[in-house]
């Protein structure tokens, strides 16, 4: 489990790995942000990007 930034993971080809993701904004209202996902495959040529929407009271 990655808590913060963290360091990033290696997947080998193939593989898999299961991720939690825990979005908690600090301030009051709703907040968004986005994940991104990168690969050292040469036929990615752009980062997944996984939208993150979180509201606080």
């Amino acid at each position: 489990m990655e808590i913060g930034g963290g360091n990033g993971f290696a997947i080998a080809a193939g593989g898999t790995h299961d991720v939690t993701i825990v979005y908690s904004p600090t301030q009051k209202g709703t907040t968004s942000d986005q994940l991104s996902i990168t690969s050292d495959d040469p036929a990615q040529k752009k980062a997944k990007k996984v939208k993150l929407k979180g509201k606080s009271k």
